[in-house]
């Protein structure tokens, strides 16, 4: 049991936010990623990741309880260690997760009309940020940040389980569907900025530098680079010292908190993504 939760843990935690344009207030919308706790938007808002935007926080349906019984047994094994493992849910970045950023986006712009947004996601949540722009215009999303985006789901899968677990594990997943670098070419709102972060390794184990063992530079973060370069896009690229999607936590780990934050605050400051 607790090989299977760790087998879907490691597909990382996502979040998503938004900002607006500097004549408005600005509102982030912050997205959890597959196996995040609920509450996971504390951290940030600790941190001070937000820079004093408004937010809100998006559930997905994996993080939802499950019906089924061995679902069931699965999603409590994973609460005792802090994390929501609904595997009939999860999509890692299509279908439901993509509706629920639609519906989160429309809400907030149904209660806050004098808004725009910036979309802050990790992993998964990196992930359909990109997929939900691919398939919708969203004017009203003025930046996205991307922690540790995969490039593509199926590669994601093939470095850590066979094809044969995937549909054991992953019921619902689909690796035939559009990957988030495939959606690049297709995002309409070309005047979208983003800021790309990628976690660098752990630096205080013995002073080795491992990298992101679950979404390395190499395979997912360089290729949607050079993608949203090929297509104009105005890209930051960034790296932090911790695990992956550590950024926040990287205290207790000497990662750079300070650092993830620094490259944070001067990307909003720079765009006029700062609340006065």
């Amino acid at each position: 049991m607790k090989k299977i939760v760790n087998l879907l843990s490691f597909l990382g935690l996502c979040a998503a936010y938004h900002l607006t344009a500097s004549d408005k207030t600005m509102h982030t919308i912050f997205v959890p990623g597959v196996s995040a706790s609920i509450n996971r938007v504390n951290a940030y808002v600790k941190a001070g990741a937000f820079a004093g935007q408004k937010h809100s926080n998006i559930v997905f349906p994996d993080q939802k309880k499950p019906k089924k019984f061995i679902d069931k047994i699965i999603y409590r094994f994973a609460k005792k260690r802090g994390r929501t493992v609904n595997r009939s849910k999860i999509v890692l970045g299509n279908r439901h997760d993509i509706t629920t950023i639609e519906k989160a986006v429309q809400s907030a712009k149904n209660q806050e009309p004098n808004t725009n947004g910036i979309l802050f996601g990790t992993c998964r949540g990196a992930s359909v940020i990109i997929q939900y722009l691919s398939q919708n215009n969203a004017e009203w999303v003025k930046g996205i940040v991307l922690d540790s985006p995969f490039a593509d789901p199926n590669v994601l899968l093939k470095d850590r389980v066979t094809p044969a677990l995937v549909k054991i594990l992953l019921p619902k997943f689909n690796p035939n569907a559009p990957t988030p670098l495939e959606g690049i070419k297709r995002i309409k709102n070309k005047k979208v900025k983003i800021l790309l972060l990628f976690a660098e390794g752990n630096h205080s184990k013995g002073g080795q530098i491992k990298g992101d063992t679950v979404t390395p530079f190499n395979k997912h973060i360089k290729p949607l680079y050079d993608e949203f370069k090929r297509h104009g896009f105005d890209v930051t690229m960034c790296g932090y010292k911790a695990e992956h999607c550590g950024g926040i936590d990287s205290e207790k780990d000497m990662g750079d908190q300070k650092v993830y934050l620094k490259q944070l605050h001067k990307w909003y400051q720079n765009n006029g993504f700062r609340n006065p």
